[in-house]
Parts: C-alpha cells; sequence; structure tokens
C-alpha cells in the first residue's frame, strides 16, 4: 500500500509537459512534410526523438495520476486499475477509431505488405480497432497514420498498473534497471527501423511492441517517482547498474543525446547545490510558460495534429507540392508546406477535440460514476493532467 506523505490535491495542468507535447506533435509533423518534400531537415534525423519524447511524458504522467489519487484509488485496488482503463480507452480510442473508419470510407487503406501477408480490410481493420496490430510485424508500418505508436501506448497502459506495483515494490533504481535490461536484450534479438541484421529473432517496421520501448516509458515513471517521493529515492545502487544498461538500449543517435540529458539531471538532483539550482531553474521555466498563449488549446490538439497530419499531406500537399526524394527539395519548399500542414492539422484537431475528444473523455467520466457508485474511490475524479 502506498503510503499518504501528503493529501492528494488536483492538478490541472503542468506547463513544460504542455510544450513538450506541443513541440513533439510538431516535431513529427515537420519531418514528415519534409519527407514529402524531399527536403533533409538539419536539426534532427527521425521524428522518433519526438516519439521517444511522447513516451517520457506519458510515463511521467501516468504515475503521477495515480499518486494524485493514491487515496481514493488505493493502487491494489482492482476497481482503480478499470477506473484508469477506462479513462485512457476514452482518451485515446474514439478518435483514433473515427480517423480509421475515415480512411476505410475514403478506401485510403494502402497495404504495404506483400501479397502473402497481405490481409483483407475486415482484418485490418478488425486489428486496429483492437490495438493488437503492433503485434504482427508487417502491419506495424502498414497505415496512412502513424497509429503503431498507438498500440504501443495501449500496450503500456494495459501493464501500467502492474508496473505501478512494481515501482513501489522495488524502488526506482531496480524497477528502472530490470526496465533498461528489457530493453538492452530485445535489441540484440528484435529488429526494427533500419536494423533487419540477419540473426535477429524477429524483425518490426516500427518498435510496436512493449519491450522495445519499456524503458523509455520507464524514465517518465521515475522522474514522476522522484518528485512525489522525494530525492533520496536516487540513493540506489542500481542506478549506475542501469547506466551502461541503458546504454545498450540506444540503438538510434539522438537516444546517445537523450541518456546524456538524462544521466546529466541525474546528477544534478544527486549534488545538494546543484539540485536546488535545478529544481529553481524548472519552477521559473514552469512559471514562464503558464502566460504562454494558447498553451494549453494546442496540448490538447497534439494528439490529434499527431494522427492526422499524413491525411493532409496526402490529401492536401500532393495536390500543391509534389512528392519528391530526398534532397531534392528546398527550405523554401519545406517551409509553406510545413505551416500549411501545421495550421490546417492544428485547426482540425481543435474542431476534433470539441467534437469527439471531449466527450470521450466526459463518457469515460460517466461511466465510472455510474459503475463505481459505492465502491472503494467513488466520489469525484481528480482533474486530469493535459494528456
Amino acid at each position: 500500500m502506498i503510503s499518504a506523505r501528503r493529501p492528494a490535491r488536483q492538478i490541472e495542468t503542468i506547463p513544460l509537459l504542455d510544450v513538450i507535447r506541443i513541440l513533439a506533435a510538431w516535431m513529427v509533423l515537420a519531418w514528415h512534410t519534409s519527407e514529402h518534400v524531399g527536403y533533409r531537415l538539419p536539426i534532427f534525423g527521425s521524428a522518433a526523438i519526438a516519439v521517444d519524447l511522447f513516451m517520457n511524458v506519458s510515463g511521467f504522467l501516468m504515475i503521477f495520476h495515480y499518486w494524485e489519487r493514491r487515496e481514493k484509488e488505493p493502487w491494489n485496488e482492482p476497481m482503480t486499475w478499470w477506473r484508469f482503463y477506462v479513462r485512457r480507452s476514452c482518451r485515446i480510442a474514439p478518435l483514433y477509431y473515427l480517423v480509421l473508419l475515415f480512411l476505410v470510407a475514403a478506401k485510403f487503406t494502402p497495404n504495404t505488405a506483400t501479397e502473402s501477408t497481405a490481409l483483407p480490410t475486415w482484418q485490418w481493420l478488425l486489428l486496429r480497432l483492437s490495438f493488437l496490430f503492433g503485434f504482427f510485424p508487417h502491419e506495424s508500418t502498414n497505415c496512412a497514420v502513424p497509429d503503431w505508436s498507438l498500440t504501443l501506448e495501449m500496450q503500456f497502459y494495459a501493464c501500467f498498473p502492474f508496473f505501478a506495483l512494481a515501482l513501489n515494490r522495488l524502488g526506482a533504481g531496480l524497477f528502472f534497471f530490470l526496465c533498461s535490461l528489457l530493453g538492452a536484450l530485445c535489441r540484440f534479438s528484435i529488429g526494427y527501423y533500419n536494423d533487419a541484421a540477419p540473426g535477429l529473432w524477429v524483425y518490426f517496421g516500427q518498435p510496436s511492441i512493449l519491450p522495445l520501448k519499456l524503458h523509455t516509458f520507464a524514465v517518465g515513471m521515475v522522474i514522476a517517482w522522484v518528485l512525489v517521493r522525494g530525492t533520496q529515492e536516487l540513493k540506489s545502487r542500481w542506478f549506475w547498474v542501469a547506466f551502461p544498461v541503458y546504454l545498450l538500449t540506444c540503438k538510434e543517435n539522438f537516444l546517445w543525446l537523450l541518456a546524456a540529458v538524462y544521466w546529466t539531471a541525474y546528477v544534478a538532483c544527486r549534488l545538494p547545490r546543484l539540485h536546488v539550482r535545478f529544481l529553481n531553474l524548472v519552477r521559473a521555466l514552469n512559471r514562464m510558460l503558464q502566460r504562454m498563449p494558447l498553451r494549453k488549446t494546442l496540448a490538447d490538439c497534439s494528439y490529434g495534429t499527431y494522427l492526422i497530419h499524413n491525411i493532409i499531406i496526402a490529401l492536401v500537399l500532393t495536390k500543391i507540392w509534389p512528392p519528391l526524394a530526398n534532397g531534392q527539395g528546398s527550405l523554401w519548399q519545406f517551409v509553406p508546406a510545413f505551416a500549411l500542414n501545421l495550421c490546417l492539422a492544428t485547426l482540425l484537431s481543435y474542431l476534433l477535440d470539441l467534437a469527439v475528444g471531449r466527450p470521450g473523455i466526459n463518457f469515460g467520466k460517466m461511466i465510472i460514476r455510474r459503475f463505481a457508485a459505492g465502491r472503494p474511490g467513488a466520489g469525484g475524479d481528480i482533474v486530469h493532467l493535459s494528456k
């Protein structure tokens, strides 16, 4: 059972996380737009770094939600798990299902698998409605939208209550080591992206199964755990063992940069003088971002922006800028294409959030109120952090 160090309180938003979500969605949009116009972005070489940031934020928020609700919703109660599943499903599924129905209705379901592995449309749709397509190597990239991260996210949600209990039981250091160890073992046995070397057990076009990215979610979980429990959680010697193991999971170049950022922050939090300065810097940044115009609105739109921007590329940008091979486009082609894609994706995402996203969240709350009345934890929801 989690010990209550302070009473649960309501949290509306964390400005810094809002901005990270906005920038991550825009980074994915920028990368896919640059691929279309054939312009090589000089800042980062892949949209994967943005998706990893989403995973960090997701791990952080899930632990933070759980901690804030710990008194009304004890972690070891199955009813708490049920509420969690309802909340997350009603946040992710409604908009995704609407996008899938649009793709089917518009006959915009290109099948990139070989003839021997191609699925009929109804099977393709069923796998995606169930979020199980990530377990099928040929289906991890077989969609017009980047939904491979959604199946990964849903796998994380399915296991999260057990991860939270394990984190509380084992401590942050040992938990992070075990997650990193699993990631390292999978790194050298399961191929993804451009790694299809002989001798690997299986190859996925995208890292669409949880063991490949659990350590990435774990980073956010550990950060949240240290925030709510205190820096004494960082004293575990398991962190020093986890450090070299985590480096073994760094398949992409940008992960080395992220690893450097994580471990610089770890050292800063371990040293008393640096710890105070580091926290003051984060607090000052958070206060500054609190006044950022449209921050909350753009953060709420980030999921929709991520989900639909490829459709805009296919239906709108293709008619204005024909696809070019990488290196054939220019900055002057990229900038207006990016601006148009961003404006259209944000506007449509805002409308979809009003029409589908928020009603879906409210529907989840209604289900919880109706079926959890009189059971442990009933009596109202904590206002949810923007995720």
